[in-house]
């Protein structure tokens, strides 16, 4: 009797466990990551989650394709402190982005729990005005890099969907 109290306890207790991986997911929203990346990336369930790129990544609409990506890369050589990443990605958008501006930025700010720095700025690519947000971190020797793009018309319709996915990213 005993062991098969023990088995129907057991049992239970997996099925709970089990059925927890969908609570995880913050209401009214969907998971955006792959099970082999070190963080939790959530969009909203109105846009449309990309898995072709090998970056977890969304975009709202097929009209509308403002899109958010988290993407990591090691830190090495020249490359380990937000000081140095901010460093030289704001010397390489300057280079390679036509009519690169910055916005804002370079903030401090917090990405899953962890010390971020944030900025925002715009280019202009094939006679379009782009606006960009992006946010990074250090974590365990990697660079994490939280982008939204959108047309320069679009950028603020979707900073509350943005500011929920950065509150709801979670490390693994």
């Amino acid at each position: 009797m005993k062991k098969l109290t023990l088995i129907i306890i057991a049992a239970a207790l997996a099925l709970s466990l089990a059925s927890c991986g969908d609570k995880t997911v913050p209401d009214g929203m969907q998971t955006a990551s792959g099970p082999n990346e070190a963080f939790n990336l959530y969009v909203p369930k109105a846009w449309a989650v990309n898995n072709s790129g090998g970056t977890a990544s969304a975009f709202y609409s097929s009209s509308d394709t403002s899109n958010v990506s988290m993407t990591s890369m090691m830190t090495e050589g020249a490359f380990q402190t937000l000081d140095d990443y901010q460093n030289a990605v704001e010397a390489s958008l300057a280079e390679v982005l036509p009519g690169y501006e910055k916005i804002s930025g370079f903030d401090d700010a917090e990405l899953a729990g962890l010390p971020a720095r944030t900025f925002d700025y715009s280019c202009r690519l094939s006679g379009v005005d782009y606006r960009y947000r992006q946010v990074f971190c250090v974590r365990s020797g990697y660079f994490y890099i939280f982008t939204y793009t959108s047309t320069a018309g679009n950028f603020e319709s979707h900073l509350g969907d943005v500011e929920k996915i950065l509150t709801e990213l979670t490390f693994k």
